[in-house]
This record gives structure tokens, C-alpha cells and sequence, in this order.
């Protein structure tokens, strides 16, 4: 118990002392090397990262971006100081507020269908969502977004196959599919697997991606140098 009581005074103290090691220095992309973890979705490293990475690669070759999934405890990583950076949707998550955080840039929903469903016309109506034979998308082991707000307006679907969001457009591509995914996902994917995207009868929020990280790595020069180039990139997808 008494060990109990130091942790969160002992990890503070931590804190400060990496904080003031850190002051002063500077970083060169050119030269320097560092190894960052990030976690995020797999729809977040094929939109959003992968960019990223591309970038990095001409501009600070020593810079490695160590990404994983984001799992269930991703919030106790990023507490545990496991983790450099998480990007996630603002609106599922509810804890934004407890760390230093920059909103990146937003994405809305539209339908996805085989580039030759001849069920399914140039423009998708309410009828046609709620009859097509329908495949739902999920968030790890719940229900993603999306489909959480469908429910909620209640529009019913003809759901016959649940995968998540990277794996459903290629579901989708050669059969008479219906799904409904992020639309920067839907531009990646379209042109590759012969889909087509259509507005969606309906108003669906659009989800805000932020990118999270501890008081820890606050003033890292690093770490400032590689939120600035996420930043920056964010700034050029808007």
C-alpha cells in the first residue's frame, strides 16, 4: 500500500526530470535519429500515415515510426507513457481533455458499392441502404461509428457480413455489397479495387481524427519537431 501511495508522485517527479533534460536541447531531422510509437487504426495508417511515412523518409531518414493498433487499453499506454502519440476520433473518445492534443483533420462517411452493381444506381437512396444486402463495419470488437449512428436514426440494413473498415471494401469489390466507410478511405480504395462512392441518403457526422500525447513529451524537441510535421501534414489533407 505504502508503495502504492509514491507511484503517482514518483512518476511525476519522473516527469519533470525528463522535462528538464530536455530543455535546451534541439533536434536535426537530417542527422538525428529517434524512434517514435504511435498508435492508431488501420484506416488512420493507410489514409493519414503512410503519407507520413513518405514524408519522413526524404526529409529525416533516421526518424522510424514504430506504429501499432490501437487496442482496448490504448488509454493506459498513452498514461503509461507506452506510447508517443495516439491519434483516434475526437468523438469516441472521451478522455481528450486530460491530455495535450491537436485536432488533424476530419472525414466524412459515404457508401461503397462494386464499380458494376447495376442494383444500385448513381445516386443511393434511403430504399436502397435499407434493402441492399449490406455489410456493417466495426471498431475492434464493437460497432464502429458509423454504424452506430444508422442505428440511431434508425435506418435499417439487410446485414449479412460484419469486418472491419480496411477489410470491407475489398469485400465488397466484385459482389453486390453495399458498405459505408470513411470517405478518404473510399478515394484510396476505389481507383485499386474498381469501387464506386456515393453520397449517402442520410446525415452522418463527420469524425474529427486528434492526435494525443503526454505533458512528458510536451517540450521533447524531437517530439515537437515530429507533432509539427503531423501537423503540417494534416494542414495539406484539409
Amino acid at each position: 500500500p505504502f508503495a502504492e501511495t509514491l507511484a503517482e508522485p514518483v512518476k511525476e517527479a519522473l516527469t519533470r526530470i525528463d522535462s528538464l533534460l530536455t530543455t535546451g536541447r534541439t533536434f536535426d531531422p537530417q542527422t538525428g535519429s529517434r524512434t517514435f510509437s504511435v498508435l492508431a487504426s488501420d484506416y488512420t495508417t493507410m489514409v493519414f500515415l503512410k503519407p507520413l511515412l513518405m514524408r519522413l523518409a526524404k526529409i529525416a531518414p533516421g526518424v522510424i515510426l514504430s506504429i501499432r493498433p490501437a487496442g482496448d487499453d490504448f488509454v493506459d499506454q498513452l498514461r503509461r507513457n507506452e506510447a508517443d502519440i495516439l491519434i483516434i476520433p475526437r468523438q469516441v473518445f472521451p478522455f481528450v481533455e486530460e491530455f495535450p492534443h491537436k485536432d488533424l483533420y476530419s472525414d466524412r462517411f459515404v457508401g461503397v458499392v462494386d464499380e458494376g452493381n447495376a442494383e444500385i444506381g448513381k445516386k443511393l437512396t434511403l430504399k436502397a441502404l435499407s434493402n441492399a444486402r449490406y455489410l456493417a463495419t466495426t471498431s475492434g470488437r464493437y460497432k464502429s461509428y458509423v454504424e452506430v449512428q444508422m442505428d440511431e436514426l434508425g435506418i435499417s440494413r439487410r446485414t449479412e457480413i460484419t469486418a472491419g473498415f480496411t477489410v470491407a471494401p475489398l469485400l465488397v469489390a466484385g459482389t453486390a455489397f453495399l458498405t459505408v466507410i470513411h470517405e478518404r478511405l473510399g478515394q484510396v480504395m476505389a481507383p485499386r479495387f474498381g469501387l464506386r462512392l456515393l453520397e449517402l441518403p442520410v446525415e452522418i457526422p463527420p469524425l474529427t481524427e486528434v492526435m494525443l500525447w503526454t505533458n512528458r513529451s510536451n517540450d521533447d524537441p524531437a517530439h515537437r519537431w515530429l507533432r509539427a510535421q503531423i501537423r503540417s501534414l494534416a494542414a495539406d489533407m484539409s
